[in-house]
């Protein structure tokens, strides 16, 4: 059945109904032409012949498109609830079971070639503070304006996902300590920069970063996160707005 829909999806609704639509039209043709023919006594060959036309040309295409249109609806309806299943709601980035499951995915394609990746977790400074004092609609826009500043300064391959709250993380494939550590300080110099505007009040904020990357031997993704929620922690606890390495 999912095969059948990308092919239909693939064809699109015009040019799949155009080859349904022939189709059913020949064989109701078909099947109306043997009805005329077993009652071709009872009625006129005028009104059988009509008949025998008539009637597949207008209720063939009008079911096809009926038909074909909840398919194609269901079909957008099913990717959609795929789509909401992987992301965060408010913020639109990844949510964390779809950053464990492509985490966990990159852990085994490191354990098998050895392709460094790097973990970073980012924090918002003070957000208890931003909503208590701006309200918590304030508060969704810093994290909206947050997320399109990070995913504006990740690659198309690095995963950017809310982990919780006010907390988020990258997962940063193919990548070395040193490039993780450029792209979150690039980060954290753009949100020095960015002022996010709250009914005409502007609010400024910035991150606490911590950082880890693969050094070569095997190791957990719990672990790798436990130590990289550790150097967040210290971030935090050495004055906030600053990045450390685990």
């Amino acid at each position: 059945m999912k095969q059948y829909r990308r092919l239909l999806r693939k064809l699109g609704i015009f040019k799949t109904l155009i080859i349904l639509t022939t189709a059913s039209i020949l064989l109701s043709v078909a099947i109306t032409c043997l009805i005329h023919l077993a009652i071709a006594r009872k009625l006129p060959d005028s009104l059988g012949i009509g008949i025998a036309i008539v009637a597949p040309l207008v209720i063939v295409p009008l079911f096809s498109y009926l038909s074909l249109n909840l398919l194609f609806q269901l079909d957008l309806a099913e990717e959609k609830l795929h789509r909401l299943s992987l992301e965060d709601d408010l913020t639109g980035a990844s949510n964390r079971r779809h950053f464990m499951e492509l985490a966990e995915i990159e852990l085994q394609r490191y354990r098998r070639y050895r392709n460094p990746f790097s973990i970073a977790f980012l924090d918002i400074d003070d957000f208890k503070q931003i909503n208590d004092r701006y309200g918590h609609l304030a508060g969704d826009l810093v994290l909206c304006e947050m997320t399109n500043m990070c995913l504006q300064n990740i690659r198309e391959s690095d995963i950017f996902a809310r982990y919780a709250g006010d907390e988020f993380v990258i997962l940063m494939p193919n990548t070395t300590r040193q490039q993780a550590v450029e792209c979150l300080e690039r980060i954290r110099g753009c949100l020095l920069e960015k002022t996010v505007q709250y009914h005409q009040r502007p609010i400024h904020f910035t991150l606490s970063m911590g950082v880890i990357s693969t050094n070569g031997k095997d190791t957990s993704l719990e672990s790798l996160l436990n130590l990289v929620d550790s150097a967040l922690y210290s971030a935090k606890k050495k004055g906030k707005n600053r990045l450390m390495l685990a």
